[in-house]
């Protein structure tokens, strides 16, 4: 069965993915990201020096579609499908700041130079609580782990540009308070994405894991 490597937002634990992976039928894992300040570029080769030897199926949240373009850009026969979950997708040359509307845009890039990439535990609460438990909440927060600011500002290669596998789907979370649907939906075009939608928030592995994994597992010409 096509192995399945999940590629999380930026600074969740591993475990939010736990109540999917057991949904899954085939061999699943987690990759990790380089911190410090490790560059995009180097963030990527980690992950793709992790991935299963046969072409496998990303599933990116958030934060996660940069690493997806980068890794479809720089190995994309090591990829098979990929199933974007509330993900910024930047174009050739974007960074994850850069896809982002103005003048959010200018926000994030400032805010991510000047105070780094852990939020204030308010502010992670307002952006990932929605719909879930306040004890679940308070165990994403304990658990954030701060990103290399290059994640963030780095642009995913032009050359070669990102080449997306034809089995893409987006799963459009309709309550999430970090994108508004109409901004993922231009994520989803990047992609050429089939979409499909949750109402959820942003963390909808966790509100609704049984809708990820359905999605995930559903035969490519369904999903």
């Amino acid at each position: 069965m096509t192995p399945t490597v999940f590629l999380s937002g930026a600074g969740l634990p591993a475990w939010v993915w736990d109540d999917v992976r057991e949904r899954l039928a085939g061999p699943t894992a987690v990759a990790s990201y380089a911190k410090g300040r490790a560059s995009l570029q180097h963030l990527v080769e980690g992950v793709v020096a992790a991935l299963p030897g046969e072409p496998c199926h990303l599933v990116a949240h958030s934060i996660g579609g940069t690493v997806a373009a980068g890794v479809v850009a720089l190995a994309p026969d090591r990829v098979a499908a990929v199933t974007a979950v509330s993900a910024i997708v930047p174009e050739p040359g974007q960074s994850f700041a850069g896809a982002l509307p103005r003048p959010q845009r200018y926000v994030m890039a400032a805010m991510v130079r000047l105070l780094g990439t852990r939020p204030p535990a308010s502010v992670l609460c307002a952006q990932l609580g929605a719909g879930l438990p306040d004890d679940v909440t308070e165990r994403v927060i304990s658990g954030f782990e701060p990103e290399s600011r290059r994640l963030y500002l780095d642009p995913v290669p032009s050359t070669p540009a990102p080449q997306w596998p034809a089995d893409a789907s987006y799963l459009l979370t309709s309550e999430d308070a970090e994108f508004p649907v109409a901004q993922q939906e231009r994520y989803a075009a990047v992609l050429g994405a089939r979409t499909s939608t949750v109402a959820s928030g942003h963390l909808p592995m966790l509100s609704h894991p049984g809708v990820v994994a359905e999605l995930v597992s559903r035969p490519a010409q369904d999903r």
